[in-house]
């Protein structure tokens, strides 16, 4: 098992790509034992937020769009990158939620954050079950938004995920986490 000063050393880290979503370093690396990782590849997002949003009847509301890096339409939660600069989480999150489901809430918590892929990926999701959901407005998607959204019952919801319908990684760890936390689950 790791010892806490197992840490890797960053002796040289290049600047590969950046745009407006992301940038790609190549790493080299002093390794605990001394030995040296050179050209490891990572990635820099820009951090974001993951809503479960729940209604009174303990319906779920999922996305559906299409996401290039698995090339098909996935369900997801309703989530949302934060805008340069942007530093209130949960303003962002009522924003996502409206934004893409028209939907506000009632009762908001914050659960924390989670890290998409710490091997690999400087990114962190902040979580926010919101409670009692409603419908309030039309859908006012981002330019490259192309969002359905459903209700699903949760015990639906949880099918889907056994039946790999509902498989993101980061989208399964927050409704998990918010279920822990609401005691949905035992």
């Amino acid at each position: 098992m790791g010892q806490p000063d197992d840490r890797w050393e960053l002796v040289n880290h290049r600047l590969l790509i950046k745009d407006q979503w992301l940038e790609v370093y190549e790493n080299d690396y002093k390794l605990p034992d001394g030995s040296r990782m050179e050209g490891y590849h990572a990635l820099r997002e820009r951090d974001g937020v993951i809503i479960v949003a729940l209604t009174e009847q303990e319906d779920l509301l999922l996305v559906q769009q299409y996401r290039p890096g698995i090339g098909t339409m996935v369900y997801e939660l309703p989530a949302g990158f934060m805008e340069p600069g942007e530093q209130d989480q949960l303003a962002r999150a009522k924003t996502e939620l409206a934004e893409e489901t028209g939907y506000a809430a009632e009762e908001w918590r914050a659960l924390g954050p989670i890290h998409d892929a710490p091997h690999r990926i400087d990114k962190t999701s902040h979580c926010f079950p919101a409670l009692n959901v409603r419908h309030q407005t039309e859908q006012h998607q981002d330019q490259t938004e192309f969002v359905r959204y459903k209700r699903f019952p949760l015990a639906r919801v949880l099918r889907m995920i056994e039946d790999n319908e509902f498989s993101s990684a980061v989208m399964v760890a927050a409704l998990l986490k918010a279920l822990l936390v609401l005691r949905r689950v035992q």
